[in-house]
């Protein structure tokens, strides 16, 4: 299930990532790669959840990740942007 939500939170995410800022998210993760850990292969599947519960785990760490950017001032208006392109996109 691991790379499937991975590929939706990509699709939903990857009209607002500029080459730029796609750049830096590799670095980091090269930065912070670990060694990787097989034990939960069994959850790679898309029958291991409904779709319901498969939609709040993708949106629980976007929404949470939102509300926390829009309480830090320094963040607010670019939040505000990515909302209204966002709201564009979805119309």
């Amino acid at each position: 299930m691991g790379n499937t939500l991975a590929e939706d939170i990509i699709h939903l995410l990857e009209h607002f990532i500029d080459d730029d800022l796609r750049g830096e998210i590799k670095q980091q993760y090269n930065s912070d790669r670990l060694p990787p850990s097989y034990s939960q292969i069994g959850m790679e599947t898309t029958d291991m959840m409904d779709e319901n519960s498969r939609n709040e785990l993708i949106m629980g760490p976007i929404v949470g990740s939102f509300d926390a950017a829009m309480k830090n001032p320094d963040f607010k208006n670019v939040m505000d942007n990515f909302l209204e392109t966002f709201k564009s996109y979805n119309q």
